[in-house]
């Protein structure tokens, strides 16, 4: 018997539209409650740690995003082949880990000041580190590791829309490789499936 998912998140994609690529990837159907900001603040206190997305599998909630998703991931066989393939698989996926932290530092900012001057800094620090990734997609034929789909790739892709909405334009368009990756992730049947008939986000569509 298959396994039930529910997944608890925001109204919106975020961090959490990678889980939803990889479920929909899986072809598993999967409930979703999203949460709005009053809805949020009731439920707090009864997650693990206070912190959005969760995941129910079969009654059981886990969380942290990249834990799940790399368990996901190993279900799909998006994980890599070897030791070294996983090693390289998770680099990608911390150092956009890294970006997102910035992200997130971006929209919790209170001081308008302060948030104009963060915004900046996401204008420099991302092209510098698109470029970067740009050149490993390059020269791994056209995916981030060994030539084939991982979660590296999944990772990516999943959070462009957050990434379009924080910085108000589609940066992979600056970038070829990427841009083509985006893509084609994209145009996987069952992911393409699951972006025709999601939610609108509350924050952008």
């Amino acid at each position: 018997m298959a396994p039930s998912y529910k997944l608890t998140y925001f109204k919106s994609r975020g961090i959490a539209e990678p889980t939803r690529y990889l479920l929909a990837y899986l072809g598993q159907d999967f409930k979703e409650i999203r949460l709005d900001s009053d809805a949020w603040r009731s439920m707090k206190s009864n997650t693990p740690f206070g912190k959005l997305p969760i995941l129910e599998i079969d009654g059981k909630v886990v969380h942290q995003s990249l834990a799940i998703n790399r368990y996901l991931a190993r279900k799909a066989g998006l994980i890599g082949k070897n030791d070294w393939e996983m090693l390289k698989i998770d680099m990608i996926v911390e150092t956009l880990s890294d970006l997102m932290a910035l992200i997130r530092a971006y929209h919790q900012e209170p001081d308008e000041s302060v948030k104009a001057r963060k915004y900046r800094e996401l204008e420099e620090i991302f092209p510098f580190y698109y470029a970067r990734l740009e050149e490993h997609v390059r020269r791994n034929n056209n995916y981030f590791v060994n030539g084939t789909l991982s979660l590296a790739d999944i990772q990516f892709v999943g959070l462009q829309d957050l990434v379009r909405y924080t910085l108000k334009r589609d940066l992979v368009n600056n970038y070829q490789h990427l841009k083509n990756l985006t893509n084609k992730v994209r145009s996987i049947p069952s992911i393409r499936a699951y972006s025709e008939k999601r939610p609108a986000s509350e924050y952008y569509n």
